[in-house]
């Protein structure tokens, strides 16, 4: 059990979270004159790393959406052109 990456919910009545098995694990919340969780729940398998150092997903305020962040498996190439006005001057 346990987990990283921890979110709330835009009204704070649910937190999300990695699990260590790199499952997006939910748990409904209720703060008032006591505190009560319920049971955490899964929602859905990602290829997430639980151990990222890094924040790698973002919940919307409703809790209905998420925007998750990993590796396509796809490289690609960047392209740095150095002293570009120059070049726009000789197309003149």
């Amino acid at each position: 059990m346990g987990g990283t990456q921890p979110r709330w919910r835009g009204d704070d009545g649910e937190l999300f979270y990695v699990g260590l098995d790199a499952k997006l694990m939910s748990v409904s919340v209720r703060a008032g004159q006591t505190f009560e969780i319920q049971a955490p729940r899964a929602l859905f398998d990602t290829s997430l790393d639980p151990l990222a150092l890094r924040q790698s997903y973002a919940v919307a305020p409703d809790g209905k959406r998420f925007l998750l962040q990993f590796p396509s498996g796809v490289a690609s190439a960047l392209t740095v052109v150095l002293n570009w006005p120059a070049l726009l001057q000789r197309s003149r």
